[in-house]
């Protein structure tokens, strides 16, 4: 019954009665452990559980990694991507940016900034030091332009509400007005 609904998630997910075939063969469907999990690293999320926690499709989170967008960390022996936690982040950031009018291109750019900073900051000796100077500058200017941008969205979702607020009233106010006419038209 339990492998029942691990197969239903799986193709919740959107994966394929073929691909959850191959899941199945190659790494098995999970197992209920008592105490702590063995040998495995939770810290990587595949394609589905990154989707699953960030709010997309599977689908989504293949088109952006075919676009350069985002990047797998590791593949498992079977060939399933792995992605880190921080990954649900940048996901979350990508719709985000997508909801901001931001172009794929644009997004990406933002995005190799993310991944950047945090290989940078997870291990900062590793890269000569004019190198990560070069990328922080470029990170800075671009974060500068994303506090402008969302300043000029603040600006105009402030002016939406405005105008929704105004509109709303004037609805009502026609309403009302509609009703009276309704009623003297009856009684007269």
């Amino acid at each position: 019954m339990a492998e029942a609904a691990h197969i239903r998630k799986l193709s919740e997910l959107g994966y394929d009665l073929e691909n959850i075939r191959r899941i199945v063969k190659k790494i098995g469907l999970p197992v209920k452990q008592n105490g702590p999990r063995k040998g495995r690293d939770d810290s990587f999320l595949t394609v589905g559980h990154l989707a699953e926690r960030s709010g997309v499709s599977p689908r989504t989170i293949k088109y952006w990694e075919d676009r350069g967008i985002i990047e797998p960390d590791m593949r498992t022996e079977g060939g399933f991507r792995l992605y880190e936690r921080s990954y649900v982040f940048l996901c979350q950031l990508i719709q985000d940016l997508q909801l901001f009018g931001y172009s794929l291109e644009e997004i990406k750019a933002v995005s190799d900034d993310v991944r950047a900073f945090m290989a940078i900051k997870a291990d900062l000796a590793s890269f000569p030091g004019s190198e990560v100077e070069a990328k922080l500058e470029g990170m800075l200017t671009a974060v500068q332009s994303l506090v402008e941008r969302i300043g000029q969205l603040k600006a105009g979702i402030g002016r939406w509400e405005d105008i929704i607020k105004k509109t709303r009233k004037d609805v009502l106010n026609l309403r009302q007005k509609n009703k009276k006419r309704s009623s003297q038209i009856r009684e007269g």
